[in-house]
């Protein structure tokens, strides 16, 4: 089975992220990449699942947020 990897160019574009912060990401452990002599390459897969993972925590961090919006509007726990 052929697998075709992705340099830090097409996974920036793919995530939306600048390859600055995608060679940041492979450092620290956040994207796994594989260190080949053309450079670092990327399984699709993994690709897929970090931005699937950070769809997730952005959706936890707008609920965690709309949570403290609407508990400050009804008074929250100063009692104001």
């Amino acid at each position: 089975m052929d697998i075709t990897l992705l340099t830090k160019g097409q996974v920036a574009r793919r995530l939306g992220l600048s390859p600055e912060r995608v060679r940041q990401l492979s450092e620290s452990g956040a994207l796994a990449c594989q260190h080949t002599p053309l450079g670092r390459l990327y399984d699709p897969d993994e690709v897929d699942r970090y931005a699937a993972t950070r769809a997730a925590d952005t959706r936890r961090s707008h609920r965690s947020v709309e949570r403290r919006d609407s508990s400050s509007r009804d008074g929250g726990a100063d009692g104001e």
